[in-house]
């Protein structure tokens, strides 16, 4: 039974006594029973001055929604906001509307979050709009706009028509707004209103915070605004994020930045001999085209693969190609936050009677394409080039982290979004593993035991700028 579990026999008067996180105090929370509980909070959002804008909560999942999506914070209507989570991962969607439109995040997969407590936030500006989860980007989207539309009034634990409603907990909910693009925070600010909590030290636009200190009562007070809400049929809990708190570490030490002119790795020839593999990648470009990973000098003429950013659509690439058919292609959607750090991954079969492949961006399937022949040649033995094509041309300028090439391996979606947030991959024979560990010199080690060693030409700059992934401690 975990500690916090023990707590909740006891007297409500123990309420005064604070959980803590770090330098932030958590009393209590609200749990929704998932089909009329809710919490009315009063007052105006979005309009003219509303041009960005930032959410974040805590909550926790006592049980899975069994309808399309679980709200946990939303207007009632298809105006400002729909912070909810799906049942299913890749399936529905958070909704800020805005004066231009509808940009959509991918709706947070309830089976992730289902049983432990996790901070969320939501981020709104023109160009960019962006979800994280314990402080990790899950999602992003990249629609342009003038001002968030209007709501006369939101919903905690409820959400659309007054259904969607949310089966679990919810606390230390906050809002930040500005009439100019400072109120979409930074990862760097979402870190900390996670760790040290709301404050205007996070950021001067907080408009709203609900700490959820009153314990008692049908009132649920915002302590900045006065914005209050009105609670209907939830109840009061000592359950709260102190109990296991989520909690972000970087993945690995290292990475190495290209200067997307004359810099690029190299392994040696590497010995295929499949039509099956899996390849995935931790990258970060900085504004220029180019390739990622090839495994040919000449892709067009091989039966090889290739991994490129198309930065001037903000966009990224993955296609196997076999000299005698053609091109298996995907091209991602554009991806709102183009410069931070994600994950790309290309899942392809050639044994199928139509060759298939896959291509995932931070844990979500970009695009699936099908030849009409099946690649029966396996890919030619040939080095893998990193960060130019062949050496020679195609430069990419931007940081390429942790990869490995998985042979006769297909991940499944469940794998790749594992991979995208804990960083746990299957058990599968790895051609090649570069863990970008070394820190120093012209070699990145193929931790494989394969010899597939990088070769660092023209003296690109090792760094410590890593991905985050989250992580759960008591």
């Amino acid at each position: 039974m975990e500690p916090c579990q023990l707590l909740l026999g006891f007297h409500k008067h123990f309420l005064n006594m604070p959980n803590r996180i770090n330098n932030r105090f958590i009393n209590a929370s609200l749990k929704y029973n998932g089909s009329t509980d809710d919490t009315t909070i009063a007052g105006t959002w979005g309009g003219a001055t509303w041009v960005s804008m930032t959410w974040t909560c805590w909550v926790r999942f006592s049980s899975l929604n069994t309808g399309d999506q679980a709200a946990i914070i939303s207007s009632t209507s298809t105006n400002f906001m729909h912070l909810q989570t799906a049942v299913l991962a890749g399936t529905g969607s958070i909704a800020i509307y805005h004066n231009a439109g509808t940009a959509l995040l991918t709706g947070i997969p309830q089976r992730q979050i289902y049983g432990g407590w996790h901070h969320i936030a939501v981020t709104a500006k023109s160009g960019e709009q962006r979800l994280y989860i314990d402080g990790v980007l899950f999602s992003s989207d990249n629609d342009t706009f003038a001002n968030i539309t209007t709501a006369t009034a939101l919903r905690f634990g409820e959400g659309f028509s007054g259904g969607r409603n949310m089966p679990g907990l919810l606390t230390s909910v906050a809002c930040y707004k500005a009439a100019d693009t400072t109120g979409a925070l930074s990862q760097a600010q979402v870190l900390q209103d996670m760790t040290a909590g709301p404050s205007t030290n996070v950021s001067s636009t907080l408009y709203g915070y609900w700490p959820h200190t009153n314990g008692t009562g049908a009132t649920l007070t915002d302590t900045v605004t006065g914005n209050n809400g009105t609670i209907t049929g939830a109840t009061w809990n000592l359950d709260t994020p102190s109990c296991a708190r989520p909690l972000v570490k970087p993945r690995g030490s290292g990475s190495v930045f290209f200067n997307g002119t004359t810099q690029y790795g190299q392994t040696p020839s590497v010995t295929f001999g499949i039509n099956q593999m899996t390849v995935a990648m931790w990258v970060k470009p900085q504004g220029v085209s180019g390739v990622l990973m090839e495994s040919s000098v000449d892709f067009n003429s091989r039966d090889a693969f290739i991994i490129a950013g198309l930065s001037g659509a903000n966009k990224f690439h993955g296609s196997v190609h076999n000299a005698g058919i053609g091109y298996s292609a995907n091209n991602s959607s554009p991806v709102g936050a183009f410069q931070d750090w994600h994950r790309v991954v290309l899942v392809w079969d050639g044994t199928l009677s139509s060759a298939e492949s896959k291509f995932y961006i931070d844990g979500r399937l970009a695009q699936e394409t099908t030849l009409d022949a099946n690649l029966t040649a396996s890919l030619a033995n040939n080095a893998l080039y990193f960060a130019a094509r062949g050496g020679v041309s195609s430069f990419y300028r931007g940081y390429i982290g942790a990869s490995l090439i998985h042979a006769s391996k297909l991940w499944t979606a469940t794998e790749v979004f594992s991979d995208y947030i804990h960083d746990t991959q299957p058990s599968a024979t790895v051609l090649g593993k570069w863990d970008f560990t070394d820190g120093a010199g012209a070699t990145v080690t193929d931790s494989s035991g394969n010899g597939y060693h990088i070769t660092l030409s023209n003296s690109p700059t090792w760094s410590t700028d890593v991905p985050l992934k989250a992580r759960t401690a008591a």
